[in-house]
């Protein structure tokens, strides 16, 4: 049991961080909720989904969308901001990619809701960082910058 709690600890720091580099970002306003994290400049509510940039066992990071949560985003009308982040990357910058985009588009992600990926039975949507990102701009990725990453706030 003690891995799960050092795993959901570090995923709570994560989750933190990634809300606040978004709110720095994008200029948004705290804002928690069942369903979002934060509001732009004009109420809109924005939910922050982050994820790592490689799994434990080397394949793309996942984001968890939970489609109760994201309907009621779609009917408020919110947004998203999408982050991948490294935490091997620390001393040049985790971040390696954020992006706000419309919950609406998330419709047009070809990842299906399932049952599977949760463990209270849950209906979720699981699409991997590429299919938000391209990986060529994802630093360290094939095709991809060999700079240090950066926050980059396209």
């Amino acid at each position: 049991m003690m891995g799960n709690s050092v795993e959901r600890h570090e995923n709570e720091m994560w989750g933190s961080y990634t809300e606040w580099t978004a709110r720095i970002a994008f200029g948004l306003d705290p804002d928690r909720s069942t369903y979002h994290d934060a509001r732009d400049s004009e109420g809109v509510p924005v939910e922050v989904k982050a994820c790592k940039r490689r799994t434990s066992r080397g394949d793309p990071g996942k984001y968890f969308i939970r489609e109760a949560n994201h309907e009621k985003l779609l009917d408020a009308g919110g947004l998203y901001v999408f982050i991948v982040y490294d935490p091997r990357m620390w001393k040049q910058g985790p971040i390696l990619e954020l992006e706000m985009k419309s919950a609406r588009w998330l419709d047009s992600v070809d990842y299906g809701w399932t049952r599977n990926g949760s463990r209270r039975g849950e209906v979720v949507k699981r699409p991997p960082w590429t299919a938000v990102f391209a990986r060529e701009d994802i630093p360290g990725e094939p095709g991809g910058s060999s700079e240090d990453p950066t926050v980059v706030t396209s």
